[in-house]
């Protein structure tokens, strides 16, 4: 193979390599950026399944919609605990069969309400 070729295929693949490179990075931060509209999607979507008690104080929320937390509320309640604290939150069971989870701000020392 001709030396002027070789060097031009070279440069060549060099180019090409980059711009992989390149496309590789921005596909990263297109999924990033994907990854966290989803994330925000899926947590407004669970937020949606909440609803506020009439007194103001606390929500409730179907328990078939959140089957993972009602699985750890009923062990917890076969123990004799009947409430677990989840990210600022008390929740337990409630209703025939386990029907509904209820949820209450947990109040910090110091918290005025």
């Amino acid at each position: 193979m001709n030396k002027d070729l070789a060097a031009f295929l070279e440069e060549a693949f060099n180019l090409i390599n980059e711009g992989i490179d390149k496309i590789n990075k921005n596909l990263e931060q297109i999924y990033q950026v994907l990854k966290e509209i989803n994330e925000k999607l899926a947590k407004n979507e669970e937020e949606e399944k909440w609803h506020k008690f009439k007194t103001g104080t606390g929500e409730w929320a179907f328990s078939n919609d959140f089957p993972e937390l009602k699985r750890i509320l009923q062990k917890k309640k076969a123990r004799g605990n009947n409430f677990v604290e989840i990210d600022g939150y008390r929740y337990r069971l409630s209703g025939d069969n386990d029907r509904f989870i209820q949820r209450y701000p947990i109040s910090k020392a110091g918290d005025k309400k």
